[in-house]
């Protein structure tokens, strides 16, 4: 009865072989919910703004930056552990806490909270437990190890989306004098797309600073 569509990049192009399909292959979730039911959808998506809702008689709710998100993200804050973040519904704001760095986390915290007010839990007392969720491990896991060196286990899944997220955060957390060095296996899927998007990540890769790229598999040396 409740949807929840958070974004939309490129993957799994090497079974549906078109991006435009895959997109009508995503937006079948609205059939999944008989096009009733609660809708949560990130307004920030260009692809996700796409999508035809015409035919959905229940109710959207967004979410994002996008002034016109019901619940509107309003700025977040890194801090060593998670990302603290402000968020505005209904002309009120609240403040929380999520254990899990990058913008993205922010977006899928704020997601949830809207899944939650729609269920009518207080808004406060979701916030206080979403600041208690278990961080999931492989998912941008930060180690601290030997000689002040930090590790950043990011393996759980490689696509376009996760490894620009990834570097972006990377970037966010690190200090100038830091050498930031980048281990990057194949992004798996991408059929007729992989040619094209190992170029657009290996000029994200060049202007996210980092200092030394060491790749992994045959595929991944387009980096």
């Amino acid at each position: 009865t409740i949807g929840i569509m958070t974004m939309i990049d490129v993957d799994h192009t090497d079974k549906i072989r078109s991006f435009d399909r895959y997109l009508a292959e995503k937006a079948k979730i609205l059939e999944g919910m008989n096009n009733e039911g609660i809708l949560i959808l990130n307004s920030d998506d260009p692809y996700l703004s796409s999508i035809n809702t015409s035919k959905f008689k229940g109710e959207i709710i967004t979410f994002g930056k996008n002034k016109n998100a019901i619940f509107r993200i309003v700025k977040y804050q890194y801090h060593p552990s998670g990302m603290t973040f402000w968020m505005e519904y209904k002309k009120r704001e609240f403040k929380g806490y999520i254990p899990g760095l990058g913008e993205h986390s922010v977006y899928n915290a704020v997601a949830s909270i809207a899944a939650a007010a729609m269920l009518e839990v207080d808004i406060h007392y979701a916030l206080k437990r979403l600041s208690s969720f278990h961080h999931m491990n492989s998912h941008f896991q930060v180690m601290e190890g030997r000689n002040h060196i930090t590790l950043v286990d990011d393996t759980w899944k490689s696509n376009p989306a996760s490894l620009r997220k990834g570097l972006e955060t990377l970037s966010r957390i690190t200090l100038p004098s830091q050498r930031k060095i980048a281990v990057l296996g194949r992004m798996a899927a991408l059929g007729k797309y992989a040619d094209k998007e190992y170029e657009k990540a290996g000029h994200l890769i060049a202007a996210s600073g980092v200092d030394i790229l060491i790749t992994k598999g045959f595929i991944a040396k387009d980096f």
